[in-house]
This record gives C-alpha cells, structure tokens and sequence, in this order.
C-alpha cells in the first residue's frame, strides 16, 4: 500500500504550460461537461505542439514553471516498459532545458547534481526545489537530498534533507519551504520548515498518527493538512474518511477542521481559492463490509468558509481517447484522468473533456500548470511491435 500511495503522490507532481497559436498536428476540440446534466457542448480549445526539447526522448522527467520558462528537468531514456510489464528502471538522467513561454524557444541548464526521476518540485522566488532520492544501485537505502536550482544563475545547489526523514514530500508557504512526511505507517515523524538554512520541527498535528498525508498552502500563513486515520485495517468496519487540520504558521499552532465525507484525497491543489482533489469516482465498501452507500474518492473544501462540498457529477466515464496524463492542479484548474475541472465555474464547478492531442499520443508525459494553460512533455507511445519514449511538448488552453 505504501508504494501505491508514493506513486499517488509522484503522480501530482506534475507541471503544466502555457501555449497560444494555430492548431495543428491533428488537434481536437475539447468538450465541457455540465455539472449533472450528462451533455457536452464544443468548447473549442485545442491542443497545439510546441517546439521539440533539446533533450533526448524520456519519460517521468521533473516539470517546474519559474512563471515566464516551464523547465524540464531529469528522466527515465532508456528501457521503456511495455504495458503491464514489471521492468527495471533504465537509465536515469540529470540533463535539463527550459522553454521561453513568450518567445517559445528553449535553452539547455546546468544539470542537476543527482538523476532526477519524476520527483516533486517547488518554486520560491526563482528557485526550484526538488527533494532528490537515490537512484543509484542502492536505490532508497540511502538518504534524500535537497536540490536547488536557482533560474537567474543557472546554478545548482546540494544541502541536506531532513533528518530522519521516510518518505517526505514539499510544499511552500509564505516563501517558506516545508517538507512533511507523506505516511507515520514507518513512523511518527515530524514535519519541517526550512528556516535560515536550517530544518525546523513544526508542532505535532492533530490527525496524527495518519496516512495518506497532503499538505496544501493557503496563502501566506496558512497550511491545511488533508489525511485519513492510521487503524490497523483502513476501511474495514467503515470507510477511511480524509480528515483535515489547519496550521498557523504566525502562530505555530494547529486547529481541527470538519471531517469529509471522501475516501480518496490523493490529488490535492490549490486552485480557484478552493482546495481540491478531483479524483472521479467512489467505493462502497463491497459485500463484505458495505458501507450502505457509495462514497466518493474526491471533493472540494472551502477554506475560508471551512466547508466541504461534492465534486460536480461526471455524465460519461473516462475512456482511452482521453489525455493520458498525470493527475494535477493549477492557480485556476486540476485534472484527473482526461477530465479538466474548473471549481469556479457556475454554482457547482464545470468539467471539460480533454482528448489526446493526437491518436496513439504518449502515456503518462509529465506535465505543469501555468495559469489555465496545461504544458505536457515526454512520455511512451505504446504500438502493436513495441514502447517508446517521445521527447515531443505540447499545450492546451481553455
């Protein structure tokens, strides 16, 4: 279970770009879903290919956007695995290039200090944060490391992780980075701010011991930790509901918000002054163990008014044609599975249908937000005969 939650979370890390122009290379309209209504209606976005990267073809590189370059950074290049195959990891790189948004070129970086391979990264003040594991034949025995890759220099910097650290993931808030333990299923450990160089425990939260963590800023002072209860069978007797508690960072204190009524809470973002999870879909616990009705794996908490709310309903289930990318939120949209969420839209939120940009596009490219813009990179293109990795950029605007 642990693994599968990592990848979760690997999955979010994703980025997103910026792209404007001429369709082309056989781009498709996308659609927009009514909340509730089960109709689509042409919204008329398109996806549009960018300019290809000099760099090789890969897939689950690091994505960042500094604001005016989307950086691509790191990646698996060799020894693509089929479908449904358990391969092992090819060679794992540590080159990079950023793409100019408003000029649409692209330029080499200093590479990073450590292979990179789909790890998160944050973006404070121009520099790009990535909390790097060990790749090598040892593979996690040995310690993470902080890489920080300052934009207006071209330079990295190497400084320790926190100490004791399982399985942490970053986040920022008031040009603060944080670093905060993804599960206590190995242990209790406390989560960190970084702190005139140095990594400063942050009070016990009230959730724990949990699993499934996800800490999301709210402004500048504000973090809001999203996690289901640690027991020793989750969801057996009853549903693993997330749960979620507010940190004050001027204060360094926590407070308890309202339980949910989700079961996911893998996805969480950010977005439209809303903290969302767009996960689509819900359990009912099965025979054994019916929870009596179906509960969902997504939804949307209001942090100023402290209040959850339902996701809009989904009139059509996800299907192949639909981009096949990582799930992750932006400033103004999240998406799931093919399905772009806009929270804001309307009374309830709206989904937009988002097709491949091509037929037979790449699995699983990685991906970032810039504004309403989704720039995707990289990925396998699977055919009959074999895998593939693609270098090829592309971006989509509402």
């Amino acid at each position: 279970m642990v693994g599968n939650r990592f990848c979760r979370i690997a999955a979010s890390t994703g980025l997103f770009v910026v792209l404007a122009g001429t369709a082309g290379c056989g781009d498709e309209p996308a659609t927009q879903i009514a909340a509730g209504s089960g109709t689509t209606t042409t919204s008329g976005a398109l996806w549009q290919r960018l300019p290809d990267a000099p760099l090789s073809p890969r897939a689950s590189s690091v994505m960042a956007s500094s604001g005016t370059e989307v950086l691509v950074i790191g990646g698996q290049d060799t020894a693509p695995c089929p479908p449904g195959a358990d391969c092992a990891p090819g060679r794992i790189t540590r080159d990079g290039a950023a793409l100019d948004l408003t000029t649409r070129t692209w330029r080499t970086i200093a590479p990073a200090p450590r292979p990179l391979l789909g790890e998160q990264a944050v973006v404070i003040d121009g520099v790009v944060h990535v909390l790097a594991q060990n790749h090598g034949p040892d593979g996690y025995d040995k310690p993470a490391r902080l890489l920080s890759y300052d934009v207006a220099t071209d330079q990295w910097r190497e400084s320790a992780a926190p100490a004791n650290s399982i399985g942490a993931a970053l986040t920022s808030s008031g040009g603060k980075l944080l670093a905060y333990e993804t599960s206590h299923e190995q242990g209790l450990v406390p989560d960190r701010i970084l702190d005139g160089g140095t990594w400063r425990d942050l009070p016990p939260d009230p959730l724990a011991p949990s699993f499934d963590r996800v800490m999301v800023a709210v402004g500048d002072e504000r973090l809001v930790l999203f996690a289901h209860e640690l027991v020793t069978n989750p969801g057996a007797d009853k549903p693993s509901i997330v749960q979620a508690a507010e940190y004050d960072l001027a204060k360094q204190t926590w407070r308890r918000l309202p339980d949910s009524e989700i079961i996911g809470g893998w996805y969480w973002s950010h977005t439209d002054g809303l903290l969302v999870d767009p996960s689509i879909g819900g359990a009912d616990g099965g025979q054994t163990g019916n929870y009596g009705r179906v509960y969902p794996e997504g939804g949307i908490f209001d942090p100023r008014a402290r209040q959850w709310r339902p996701l809009p309903a989904v009139p059509a289930e996800p299907t192949d044609d639909l981009w096949q990318g990582p799930a992750t939120g932006g400033p103004e949209l999240a998406i799931v599975r093919g399905f772009v969420l806009d929270p804001g839209a309307g009374k309830d939120g709206r989904w937009i249908r988002l097709p491949q940009p091509v037929r037979g596009a790449a699995e699983d490219p990685a991906a970032v937000w810039v504004g309403d813009r989704l720039v995707a990179f990289g990925g396998i293109v699977h055919t009959d005969r074999k895998s593939a990795f693609t270098a090829d950029t592309w971006m989509w605007q509402q």
